[in-house]
């Protein structure tokens, strides 16, 4: 009764040979990790319809929330210290510059308006806890359209296509040097 052979041992291997092996399977590493990012983000569910009932709270949320602030402190209830145009400034100001950009539909600028969105929620909440007199409903407002906005930007984000672009053979990982060199250090 004999088992199967001993295997023999493998040959020591030089300083040189463990960094190849070594840059080979970081390498394969970073294949398997892009792959495995490609995989999942065409998995990605996309839906134009929700993506386009997105589309259309945003546009609603961040033309809504402008008109809003641009009306409640030049007409509905100015400012009594302050000059009228500081608070618009400081207000619709941050609001015109992604405008373009959820105009356009771009799916970026709907990733990082939520953030924005937020800010003006707070602010919501805050004018509909805390009103000058009459004021409530405009903090009610404020709040909704901000919730509009956030809720929108994140459909739209979530359900439209992202460019997926998995590393072909031969082309280097992320961190590495293009030249075929050893990782980048920064």
């Amino acid at each position: 009764m004999s088992g199967p052979a001993p295997t023999p041992p493998e040959p020591r291997l030089t300083r040189e040979q463990r960094r190849e092996r070594r840059a080979h399977e970081l390498e394969q590493r970073e294949r398997d990790k892009a792959a495995k990012k490609a995989a999942r983000l065409a998995k990605r569910k996309e839906d134009p319809r929700l993506a386009g009932i997105g589309r259309a709270l945003t546009l609603i949320g961040h033309l809504g929330l402008i008109a809003l602030l641009s009306a409640w402190f030049t007409f509905i209830s100015p400012p009594e210290v302050l000059p009228r145009v500081l608070p618009l400034v400081l207000l619709v100001g941050p609001l015109l510059i992604p405008l373009r950009g959820t105009l356009n539909g771009r799916r970026y600028t709907h990733q990082w308006v939520g953030f924005m969105a937020s800010v003006y929620f707070a602010g919501g909440i805050d004018a509909w806890a805390n009103p000058r007199p009459g004021d409530m409903w405009l903090g009610m407002l404020l709040t909704l359209l901000s919730l509009a906005l956030f809720v929108g930007s994140v459909m739209v984000a979530r359900y439209t296509p992202s460019p997926v672009t998995p590393l072909q053979e031969g082309e280097p990982s992320p961190g590495q040097d293009p030249s075929g060199g050893s990782e980048r250090r920064w």
